[in-house]
């Protein structure tokens, strides 16, 4: 169903299984959209906006209401929809108060949002803000959001976290920071993350990471720190992580790493630490590993290695070794 707005600026309202789609097409005026289907629209669980813009006093929840939208479990703002900035008011999302899962992305325009811009979200459980322009995020802004379970904010220009920024999140298990531009970490910011068992931290611009970093993430499974810049880490930067699965140190400047780096890194499964600028590795640097299937070491600048080196290692099925400077690995 199409709304003419003038000749090539309308609003196109598609309705299909549990989804409600409207696309904007030519930025229509939203003063124009008086339609009411609250009366022959059966409420859907997902309502999916698709380049439409949003003025300073655009009244959102009036739009919802006339879509009979407003019970959605899902909402997802899609392409650019030319926001400058989310919360002009605290009301955006005021009436929402079903919402699980809300998706603001690919908005070139949108560089910052409001402290208070998700308070009437409390059933908030997944929030997507990828692919925005987001420089800083306030550090109230999830203050809220107790239930929410993951949260995506890659493929931002992120520079720095403040320290409680994640403070009210103990229920998160999803966080993914990836491909921005922060290069440091607050010693106790993940602190609260109790039950997370995911993290993206790679494309960032790390040179080192605090020795508390990951101290409380007692519960993580999966960590990301691939195409970074990190130099060196702490022998004890993992030492809490015991029911760590995954870990990828790929595409950093690492020149070495410390014996006993991973040996409380029982559970691990899967470590790449492919293309650095490893010499050499300490003999001991696996031996705790009994349960790992994959390890890659390619791209390196290993020359040797000791005789002991993965012995430990009973469960190990791929090991890659390629573009390093090994010689004689037979004898």
């Amino acid at each position: 169903m199409n709304t003419i707005n003038g000749n090539e600026n309308y609003f196109q309202i598609k309705s299909f299984k549990n989804v409600l789609r409207l696309n904007c097409y030519q930025s229509p005026k939203w003063s124009k959209f008086n339609y009411n289907f609250r009366n022959f629209t059966q409420p859907r669980e997902i309502f999916q906006l698709n380049n439409c813009k949003f003025k300073k006093h655009t009244n959102f929840t009036r739009i919802a209401e006339l879509l009979n939208a407003l019970n959605i479990n899902e909402l997802h703002f899609m392409n650019t929809i030319q926001l400058e900035k989310i919360g002009y008011g605290k009301k955006l999302f005021e009436g929402f108060d079903n919402l699980k899962i809300l998706t603001i992305q690919n908005n070139v325009n949108l560089t910052t949002m409001n402290y208070d811009s998700l308070i009437f979200l409390p059933q908030l459980k997944t929030l997507n803000l990828h692919n925005n322009s987001l420089t800083t995020i306030p550090f109230n802004l999830f203050q809220s959001l107790s239930n929410l379970t993951g949260l995506k904010l890659s493929k931002n220009n992120i520079q720095s976290l403040q320290w409680n920024l994640f403070q009210n999140l103990n229920k998160l298990q999803n966080l993914d920071l990836s491909h921005n531009k922060i290069n440091d970490l607050e010693p106790a910011i993940f602190d609260e993350l109790i039950n997370l068992e995911i993290l993206y931290l790679n494309n960032n611009q790390f040179v080192w990471l605090p020795e508390y970093s990951f101290l409380k993430l007692t519960n993580l499974k999966y960590l990301d720190l691939m195409s970074n810049n990190l130099q060196s880490l702490l022998e004890t930067v993992f030492r809490n992580n015991r029911k760590l699965i995954s870990l990828n140190l790929e595409n950093n400047s690492l020149k070495t790493l410390p014996e006993r780096i991973f040996a409380r890194s029982v559970n691990l499964e899967a470590l790449n630490i492919g293309n650095n600028q490893l010499q050499s590795i300490p003999e001991n640097l696996f031996s705790s590993l009994e349960n790992l299937v994959t390890l890659n070491l390619e791209g390196n600048q290993l020359k040797s290695f000791y005789d002991l080196t993965f012995m430990n290692l009973k469960k190990l099925k791929h090991l890659y070794l390629s573009r390093n400077q090994l010689d004689n690995l037979a004898e």
